[in-house]
């Protein structure tokens, strides 16, 4: 597997791991060096490869409330396909929801470090989220722009 390719997986991987793993997972990436176009093919192949590798080790209970399902590539953004396994569409408010999670999200995303590396190559991430029957619940963006937005407003709150 190409060197990029593992530095995809180990970004990503913060998203789903412990505090201790992500240490370790931090100085890897820290200690290796990429040169790459990613705006290429062949970027977009090894996101897809990165994807297939973080699905040997899914599905994965996050919370007791949360399973990561899947990850894949859509359209050049990596999606993360969630399940609350403990409530369905009926049980949900949904732009509540969206409203809750959203800034969550931003907020580990944002201003991890790594994952930070990753939107600046311009790709989005996607975290999808349906109920144990299988319906949408919500679907929620973020990229470099969205983060720049919260950081901005967070700057406001702060200040």
């Amino acid at each position: 597997m190409k060197t990029n390719t593992l530095h995809i997986i180990f970004i990503l991987s913060f998203m789903y791991v412990s505090d201790a793993q992500a240490d370790s997972l931090s100085k890897f990436w820290q200690n290796t060096t990429t040169e790459h176009n990613y705006y290429s093919q062949q970027f977009s192949d090894e996101l897809a490869v990165a994807s297939d590798e973080m699905n040997l080790g899914l599905p994965a209970l996050i919370d007791p409330n949360t399973r990561l399902n899947k990850t894949s590539v859509e359209g050049g953004a990596f999606v993360f396909h969630y399940t609350l396994i403990k409530f369905s569409l009926d049980d949900i408010n949904t732009q509540l929801f969206a409203a809750t999670m959203g800034p969550e999200l931003h907020n580990s995303v944002c201003l991890s470090e790594e994952m930070q590396m990753l939107l600046n190559m311009d790709v989005p991430l996607i975290y999808t989220y349906t109920g144990h029957e299988g319906n949408d619940i919500a679907s929620i963006m973020i990229n470099q722009s969205s983060c720049n937005r919260y950081k901005e407003n967070l700057a406001l709150v702060n200040s």
